[in-house]
């Protein structure tokens, strides 16, 4: 399940107006990191989904900017402008980090 401070590696795939992904739309897999940077819109959106949850998404707001969203899907920024709410995105696997204990084992 996603929660704060977890890694959610995602396949975000276009849409086209009713809703259906588009066959030679744009497809990329890339990840989101839920933190305290994280857009407001990624940490309502994701938190407490799980692998496999799909939903529809607007990807500017996901990663904060245009910019951010054309890096992280590697593409080119033109391509994102006119598309809001047009990507469903698939949750392909959640990585949480945990610190661990400092005790005799870990020396």
């Amino acid at each position: 399940m996603v929660k704060p401070d977890t890694k959610v590696d995602i396949e975000l795939r276009e849409l086209n107006d009713e809703g259906v992904v588009v066959e030679d739309g744009i497809f990329s897999t890339c990840n989101v990191l839920i933190n305290q940077y994280s857009a407001a819109y990624a940490t309502e959106r994701l938190t407490g989904k799980k692998a496999e949850d799909v939903l529809t998404v607007n990807p500017i707001e996901l990663f904060g900017d245009l910019k951010s969203a054309a890096d992280k899907m590697a593409v080119d920024k033109s391509k994102l402008e006119d598309k809001p709410d047009s990507f469903e995105l698939k949750i392909i696997k959640i990585q949480r980090r945990e610190l661990a204990e400092l005790n005799q084992e870990f020396f």
